[in-house]
């Protein structure tokens, strides 16, 4: 593939902003652009853990409402019923996905109500995570060419490695670093969000005097979510994501969030002991 110049200069301002909030922006106007497409997202499926959101971006500023809308929507929840998580390929690759193919309900969902007929994805693993990356097309555009796919081939192994390694810097999941319990018959998923809640109402009833939105987002630090996730969990900016952080930390006397997760590190272990103990007794 012999890529334009104005495609190259995009390629560099892309790799100059991995780890920044810059990066999302950047990512879908070099891709954007190569492959036509009216939306992107990324999502991150670490073993064991709910999936985060990367990149969530439109071609216009509608377009991209509405993708981070639909994508704060699916690492809530929606994602237990797309077909591909549900079905993952027996080995990453990538694909086309037609909306006429797709179950009624969740093509309703997540494909008409953004007038959406088709996307191209990327499947691929990097360590313990795996990385799913959708391309999509509007009603009225033209399916993806063979050419495009080639494109897509030949520029999997950069994709990949960018956003793994920007995912790595932008906000590494502090829930690694202790095991994510689950009630017995349980995914899990049920127990994170009660741990979200239990957390939030213990940071906001803390002597610091943090605000109800800077106890989310504090809740939101530990529990592992991206900054971008935590924008679009609590509808605002990821600039607002920061200034409520900043301000978190100043009430708390920290200055990182290392000192966040070893402050509610224990909070969250007894949490998820007892609630697994209620659910065995």
């Amino acid at each position: 593939m012999l890529m334009e110049r104005e495609n190259l200069d995009r390629l560099a301002d892309m790799v100059s902003v991995i780890g920044s909030s810059d990066f999302s922006s950047s990512f879908n106007r070099l891709l954007g652009d190569l492959l036509e497409v009216d939306q992107c997202t990324v999502f991150a499926f670490p073993t064991n853990h709910p999936p985060r959101v990367l990149i969530a971006e439109g071609a216009s500023a509608e377009a991209g409402l509405i993708t981070r809308q639909l994508a704060e929507d699916y690492v809530m929840g929606g994602f237990r019923s797309d077909p591909v998580v549900r079905s993952w390929p027996d080995r990453d690759g990538i694909f086309v996905r037609n909306a006429e193919d797709i179950e009624p309900e969740y093509r309703r969902h997540y494909f008409d109500v953004a007038s959406l007929a088709r996307k191209l994805v990327l499947c691929g693993t990097l360590g313990s995570t795996r990385y799913y990356f959708s391309f999509y097309r509007r009603v009225g555009r033209r399916p993806f060419t063979k050419g495009e796919i080639d494109t897509m081939k030949e520029l999997q192994h950069f994709v990949l490695q960018s956003v793994h390694r920007h995912a790595e810097l932008l906000a590494p999941p502090p829930i690694d670093r202790f095991e994510f319990v689950s009630l017995p018959g349980n995914d899990g998923s049920d127990l994170h969000a009660c741990t979200m809640d239990y957390l939030r109402e213990v940071i906001a009833g803390s002597e610091a005097g943090l605000s109800p939105r800077e106890s989310e987002v504090c809740a939101g630090i530990v529990m592992g979510y991206s900054t971008l996730a935590i924008a679009l969990n609590c509808g605002i900016s990821t600039h607002t994501v920061a200034t409520h952080r900043k301000r978190a930390y100043a009430k708390l006397a920290i200055s990182s969030q290392n000192e966040l997760f070893t402050r509610y590190f224990s909070t969250v272990c007894e949490f998820q002991a007892g609630r697994v103990r209620e659910a065995v007794h």
